[in-house]
């Protein structure tokens, strides 16, 4: 097992025992993600390798989290749907949005990497939540509109 900080489970680390204790109060589906990881996240994406290791703990520590998170809220009743990545670099970014939805009601599976061309018609039956990054091209949301007017079952992600 890896050792966090001198602890041998990541259960233990702090961000983690952070994560457990503050995403149970939070109630309105994502204040922590908008308001303290994402804002955090970016002032670590730099070239200093410090803060690029930094990062890479935190986003262990997310995605671990989070994967927990949508495993219990499977259990629970709600709509099925897979969030997919379109044309993002932020693998992280994608959990975090799954986390949302989760909250909203959801009940998620992510699709661990981005696809640089999506074709909705390989999920058939699934409902897609797709996440194109902060800012959607407009030829992403043509195509996103094309295929819901198709009939497909895909709607886009963000905050």
């Amino acid at each position: 097992m890896t050792d966090f900080g001198g602890k041998t489970s990541i259960f233990s680390h702090p961000v983690y025992l952070f994560l457990r204790k503050f995403s149970l109060q939070d109630s309105r589906g994502g204040s922590l993600t908008t308001h303290l990881f994402i804002p955090l996240r970016r002032r670590l994406q730099c070239q200093q390798p410090t803060l690029q290791a930094l990062l890479a703990i935190l986003d262990g520590v997310l995605i671990n989290y989070i994967a927990i998170c949508l495993a219990s809220a499977r259990k629970k009743q709600g709509k099925d749907a897979l969030v997919v990545g379109w044309n993002i670099h932020d693998t992280t970014r994608l959990w975090l949005e799954g986390w949302i939805a989760s909250q909203q009601g959801w009940r998620i599976d992510v699709l661990a990497h981005s696809l640089n061309q999506l074709r909705p018609e390989l999920f058939e039956g699934r409902t897609l939540l797709v996440w194109c990054g902060e800012n959607r091209t407009s030829a992403q949301q043509q195509q996103l509109t094309s295929w819901q007017e198709q009939g497909h079952d895909i709607f886009p992600l963000g905050i």
